[in-house]
């Protein structure tokens, strides 16, 4: 199971929960807010969901051009000194090897809505989380209903942080 939450709490830290298996990162969404190429006027919770949209949109464009043992990262945390990101390798046609992980670079050194270079430029990931299978298309569908679930809760209603941690 993959899930990546947003809970707007006003300050752009401790609000971003991403989810794969048992495995659960709380992050910042400060540099989506802060992403000078998309709405450079803005850093505010609509500008933050439109730029994990966009972000969201190009992993599933990655993990449908992706290709046998060509690992593909996919980043969800920027910080200051790492990027926090899911480490995927194809097997076979249609099942995916995940695992969350890092890399030494820096969170300030890429914009969140242009990361195709990132994909596949970071040789120093280092996996820390556990090694999970899942059918590609379970997890390209489970992207979507994170991308879905970005505007699609009830009127005034929040995710509980709780049912993600």
């Amino acid at each position: 199971m993959f899930a990546l939450v947003y809970i707007d709490n006003d300050t752009a830290h401790d609000d971003l929960v991403v989810t794969l298996a048992d495995d659960r990162r709380i992050c910042d969404s400060y540099y989506f807010a802060i992403d000078d190429s998309f709405s450079p006027e803005r850093e505010d919770a609509t500008k933050t969901r439109a730029v994990l949209t966009i972000l969201l949109r190009h992993w599933i464009h990655a993990l449908e051009s992706m290709h046998d043992l060509a690992p593909v990262l996919l980043p969800f945390d920027l910080s200051d000194q790492y990027t926090r990101c899911i480490q995927c390798r194809q097997i076979g046609s249609a099942q995916l090897e995940l695992v969350m992980g890092y890399s030494h670079t820096e969170g300030w050194s890429f914009l969140p809505s242009k990361p195709e270079d990132w994909f596949n430029s970071s040789p120093d990931f280092v996996a820390d989380g556990v090694l999970q299978q899942m059918p590609k298309h379970q997890f390209i569908a489970e992207i979507q209903a994170s991308i879905e679930r970005l505007y699609h809760m009830p009127s005034g209603q929040t995710p509980d942080p709780q049912e993600y941690r």
